[in-house]
């Protein structure tokens, strides 16, 4: 357990101490997509998934009729990631089909299509089904394409192997707002059921849903049905969610005890978020005590939610003891360095600043000064953005450039402020890096500045020679499916990433995502991903990095690969890219920590954890890939 003269503060007669962390539940059961075809073995299955990059639907749809077996399901699965509508009428009669494989994929294909009236149609397929693999795969497409008919139906299934799948299904027809309050009295009266699955998956819409209001009637139910869980209740992390957003003015000590004593951390990270909506010293309290909770999400979570008011003086001392004791907390001291710097505390920040984070701090470290400062009003606040433009590395010292130039935009009317930020802005128009260049140009500029002999200091134009830089990349170019090179991989290769948490290693599946897969062995072999920081970390949803680019501080990609939709689910330790948009991937990657049934079928989903979960739990922001490299398996 984490302890630190912090403690001390907390102790207001609550009782502060946490549990230890048993870890995260344990493995969910993935059924790890579909059965292996012998894709990397087989020419003609491969010219498939070149139609597949190409988004040749047409070429796809003439395929659905071929009289290999194999053949037509592969085709059906190309054409969940092609998604072209016109391949309806031919992918229909597949569900249908005599062999179970292309069932399969038929309705993952018409379930990745954006049709709001298939509900009913993929339901029939089920219920003729016999298959129990393959009736999981139609009921994850009914859920995706609900409509009023196959909510009707889901409610008639009696299948004990099948209730969390059936649950599931309901929460997304829930959540698409189809099926009314019929769907909701269901779902609540599963929130009590005895099978485990069924209770997560139907409290999973309740604590999904972001308008409480359309479940108001519920809420007694949820809140008693939380009070009866078992402490490792997987449901309970989403129960704890729901009367966050709904506010229950029952629920505040209900939910600091889930906070306190709850066995996974991921219902304590929940349980410290929901508690951030609440107002009055119970759930204040619960909040400061998480800062010493084993896991970083649960301090994380607490950290912001304190920032929702203003700190009592008693806070305020728990928290600079916190932030100066702990100087390792460097994601978390962010938050609170923030919050420090609001309540006027220049000397937490001026010590953090100067003692942990320049010159020799983290990327963490330094950030959080940035954030400190950036809070910190008064000429004091610039002074030390100045020093972290000077002395960051290139992340931080954009970073403190936006902050300064934000910090202008409400402070150009103040006369006093106007030498200070003439100098902060005439330091950064001679940066090395452009971007900060850029930014101080442009207050230089200003017209508030020019009485002040602004133009005068502004620097000579910089020539960026064209290609600058190029020497620098390490990425290699993408040029497509190299059939040889997959093979080489091996139907299970595994990717290696060694870092400053620890070792984890992923089980890629180059028969789902051919192309995600060889682009990024080769990436992580080419050692691109060494020294890269896990930029994006947001408790009980995923740990994100990869960002060769580093934030921009380095040679963009150079590609964009072609989004892979799998059948691959979300479940907790997945590992699936980044997208800003279909067909928009490039080397961003994210692991999961729980199951996030929303991403099924969006982004592709290429592999998971075999080993090293609990270091992906343990990741925080900016925790950094040491070594990325890849085994044949």
């Amino acid at each position: 357990m984490r302890r630190s003269r912090a403690a001390a503060w907390l102790l207001l007669g609550l009782g502060a101490c946490a549990p230890g962390d048993p870890g995260s539940r344990a493995g969910s059961g993935i059924p790890y997509g579909r059965p292996s075809d012998g894709l990397v073995s087989r020419p003609d299955l491969q010219v498939l998934v070149e139609m597949q990059e190409a988004r040749d639907g047409a070429s796809l749809i003439e395929a659905l009729g071929d009289p290999d077996p194999v053949v037509r399901a592969r085709a059906a699965f190309a054409l969940g990631s092609v998604q072209d509508t016109a391949a309806l009428g031919a992918l229909i009669p597949l569900l249908m089909d005599p062999d179970p494989r292309v069932r399969a994929d038929a309705a993952f294909a018409v379930g990745q299509l954006d049709r709001p009236d298939l509900g009913a149609t993929l339901f029939d397929a089920f219920k003729s089904e016999w298959v129990i693999d393959t009736r999981r795969v139609q009921l994850e497409a009914v859920g995706k394409r609900c409509d009023e008919t196959a909510a009707r139906r889901l409610r008639t299934v009696v299948v004990p192997e099948l209730r969390g799948g059936v649950n599931r299904a309901l929460s997304r027809c829930a959540l698409a707002g189809v099926g009314g309050e019929e769907v909701w009295n269901y779902l609540s009266a599963e929130l009590t059921h005895p099978d485990p699955a069924a209770r997560e998956w139907a409290a999973y819409a309740f604590g999904r849903h972001p308008e409480p209001g359309v479940w108001a009637g519920h809420r007694r139910a949820v809140r008693l049905a939380l009070e009866g869980y078992a402490r490792d209740d997987v449901a309970a992390m989403h129960l704890v969610r729901a009367l966050g957003r709904a506010v229950d003015r029952f629920a505040a000590p209900p939910l600091a005890d889930w906070l306190r004593h709850g066995r996974a951390w991921e219902t304590r990270a929940n349980a410290a978020e929901a508690l951030a909506r609440y107002p009055g010293p119970v759930p204040r309290q619960a909040l400061l005590e998480a800062l010493e909770d084993p896991s970083v999400h649960v301090r994380l979570q607490a950290a912001t939610g304190l920032a929702g008011a203003p700190p009592s003086p008693m806070e305020l001392r728990a928290l600079r003891a916190h932030v100066l004791d702990d100087p390792s907390d460097a994601a978390v001291n962010g938050a609170l360095l923030e919050l420090l710097g609001a309540a006027g505390d220049a000397q937490a920040v001026r010590r953090w600043t100067e003692e942990v984070a320049f010159p020799g701090g983290g990327l963490a470290a330094q950030l959080a000064a940035v954030r400190g400062a950036g809070a910190l009003e008064g000429e004091e606040g610039i002074l030390l953005l100045e020093r972290a433009l000077r002395e960051g590395s290139a992340r931080v010292a954009v970073q403190a450039a936006r902050v300064l130039s934000d910090r202008w935009e409400v402070s150009r009317g103040f006369s006093a402020a106007r030498p200070v930020f003439l100098d902060a802005f005439a330091g950064m128009a001679r940066h090395p890096d452009p971007r900060v260049r850029e930014l101080g140009r442009i207050g230089l500029r200003d017209e508030v500045l020019a009485p002040l002999g602004a133009l005068e200091r502004l620097p000579e134009p910089v020539d960026e020679p064209r290609g600058a830089g190029e020497g620098e990349r390490r990425v290699p170019a993408y040029r497509g499916l190299d059939w040889s090179a997959l093979k080489a991989l091996g139907p299970a290769p595994r990717l290696h990433l060694e870092t400053s948490r620890g070792h984890i290693v992923l089980v890629l599946a180059p028969e789902e995502a051919p192309g995600t897969v060889a682009a990024l062995a080769a990436v992580a072999e080419a050692g691109a991903y060494e020294g890269i920081p896990f930029h994006r970390v947001v408790p009980n949803f995923v740990a994100q990095g990869g960002d060769v680019t580093e934030g921009g501080t380095r040679p963009g990609v150079g590609f964009r690969l072609r989004s892979e939709f799998t059948r691959i689910p979300y479940e907790r330790g997945v590992v699936g890219m980044a997208s800003a948009g279909k067909d928009t991937e490039t080397t961003q990657f994210f692991v999961t920590h729980s199951p996030q049934p929303h991403l099924d079928g969006g982004y592709t989903a290429f592999g998971w954890v075999e080993r090293g979960m609990e270091v992906v739990d343990a990741l925080a922001p900016y925790d950094r890939i040491l070594r990325g490299w890849v085994t044949p398996g």
